[in-house]
């Protein structure tokens, strides 16, 4: 039985201490995830994006060699007639 409040008052006290040290163990690292999170959907998004960047360009490419064929085997028609 303690003698004086005072005594039970810093155990409850020490108590929240450790509740409140969690409670910020627990939102650095929530915080801390949140930040990776956000980096590496970023770096996702970006690589993603340079895909689609670099698909679209070589399927431009891939046309216009297919056009520029056609162009050269119609001329070559004509003047072989």
């Amino acid at each position: 039985m303690p003698l004086c409040a005072c005594e039970d008052t810093t155990y409850e006290r020490d108590g929240a201490h450790a509740v409140l040290y969690r409670r910020h163990l627990v939102n650095t690292v929530k915080q801390l995830f949140f930040i990776g999170v956000i980096f590496l959907g970023s770096f996702y998004l970006v690589n993603l994006i340079l895909a689609i960047v670099a698909m679209s360009y070589d399927d431009t490419q891939k046309r216009e060699r297919a056009l520029a064929e056609a162009e050269i085997t119609a001329a070559l028609v004509i003047h072989h007639i």
